[in-house]
């Protein structure tokens, strides 16, 4: 990736607006759209994750002229109550180790 940045969402509501938005602009090409979730019970145990990864390129003039159109993206939206599991790491560690079963 390029860049990759993380937006915190209190509902998720505004997780999906901000993603209808993203998939609404014409100057995105979307490459990839990827759920992650897990029920409640692993995600208070640490092993959980909820939220959205889009994997994008921005195609306009601009960066066709900067043969930039090509390169990647990432946005994660993540809704901020599941926040704390990448902030914590040892909770990271017990998501990393269940979703990489």
């Amino acid at each position: 990736d390029v860049c990759r940045h993380r937006l915190l969402f209190d509902t998720p509501r505004g997780l999906l607006d901000c993603l209808d938005h993203i998939r609404a602009d014409p100057e995105i090409q979307i490459l990839r759209i990827k759920g992650a979730s897990s029920d409640d019970s692993r995600i208070t145990s640490g092993n959980g994750f909820r939220g959205v990864v889009v994997k994008f390129s921005i195609v306009n003039d601009y960066t066709k002229q900067k043969v930039a159109s090509q390169h990647v993206c990432e946005v994660q939206l993540v809704r901020k109550c599941f926040s704390r599991i990448l902030k914590d790491p040892e909770m990271h560690r017990r998501y990393l180790e269940y979703r990489n079963r």
